[in-house]
């Protein structure tokens, strides 16, 4: 076991997170650009083939830890319901969201939820998938507008509508969060 720890932990030394917007990719260090900002794109297919190696290596890596050790993923069923009124709710926030991406917010949002507060109260699930479908969003947006992620803070102390609907949906969460 130790012998893999330390191969897992070299490798995952030589890797480096990108973040695009459809899902992780890891790049090796000497890929990483010259300012050491972790670069965010559009995942148009056009990742190179020794990032994909990478992928599949990082993946091979941690599945073999994985199988060796004692986890076992939590076997939490999904809550259909959950699921239908967070879509619902992105639906209704009326921004120019590609369906994919309110898929991807939809589902891992709700993952997340599934899992980790699955001894919570339905309205408490509801809440936490929103605030999750919010802050992946935001991210999104702080992407494209730093300033809005900037100002939030300031905004929300004053009662002030945000500079993007997404903050102002958080806003609103983040208000009402005693209710929850």
């Amino acid at each position: 076991m130790p012998a893999l720890l330390s191969n897992l932990l070299a490798a995952l030394s030589r890797m480096t997170p990108f973040k695009h917007a459809r899902e992780p990719v890891f790049r090796s260090v000497d890929e990483a650009p010259s300012n050491a900002v972790i670069a965010s794109s559009e995942d148009s297919g056009s990742q190179s083939n020794s990032s994909r190696l990478h992928d599949v290596e990082l993946r091979e890596i941690v599945h073999g830890f994985l199988s060796r050790s004692d986890y076992q993923p939590p076997n939490t069923p999904h809550d259909t319901i959950l699921r239908t009124k967070v879509s619902a709710e992105i639906n209704d926030w009326s921004l120019d969201i590609d369906p994919t991406m309110i898929s991807k917010m939809v589902e891992t949002s709700c993952w997340y939820t599934e899992t980790a507060f699955a001894h919570t109260s339905p309205e408490h699930r509801y809440y936490i998938a929103l605030y999750t479908a919010c802050m992946l969003y935001g991210e999104d947006v702080g992407n494209q507008d730093p300033n809005a992620v900037s100002q939030f803070a300031r905004r929300l102390v004053r009662g002030e509508p945000q500079a993007h609907p997404i903050f102002d949906r958080l806003a609103g969460l983040l208000k009402d969060a005693h209710l929850y």
